[in-house]
């Protein structure tokens, strides 16, 4: 008889409750050519704690996740800049719209980029103050680490 180990259905870690995420329904769906039928939630007090309402994978993402949302105090565009760093260059083809022929816009958190033709022409990090998000932050050669 083989004994199967299953995960948990609830882990509690640093003050917030991982949980199993309970809405793929029957089908799951595609990410990046993987089928996905399962996930994570992060809640505290019975709500969804994670920016924008951001599911994980596995546990370990979920712990990552959690770790990275108490460094950044719970700023969702801190937050986002750490999980999803943003790595566009000016003068550089983007391979997400490479076959792109108009003008296009990606953002991640604070930061922003401008691509035509499939090249970045553009890269700035806004505000994170949403009362002032009419100015901008011009950044040095395209990285998201060097805000003047």
């Amino acid at each position: 008889m083989k004994l199967l180990i299953s995960e948990p259905s609830t882990l509690k870690y640093r003050g917030y409750i991982i949980k199993p995420k309970q809405d793929f329904g029957t089908h799951g769906f595609f990410i990046k050519g993987r089928f996905i039928k399962k996930g994570f939630v992060v809640v505290k007090d019975g709500c969804n704690a994670m920016p924008a309402a951001c599911w994980f994978q596995t546990i370990e993402e979920a712990k990552h996740g959690i770790r990275v949302l108490i460094k950044t105090k719970g700023n969702a565009d801190h937050f986002w800049e750490i999980m999803q760093p943003f790595n566009y260059k000016v003068g550089k083809k983007d391979p997400d719209h490479g076959s792109s022929v108009g003008e296009t816009s990606v953002s991640c958190g604070r930061f922003h980029a401008t691509i035509k033709g499939g090249i970045v022409v553009a890269v700035w990090a806004s505000s994170s103050r949403p009362w002032d998000t009419a100015k901008s932050i011009p950044v040095r050669r395209g990285t998201r680490d060097s805000v003047i």
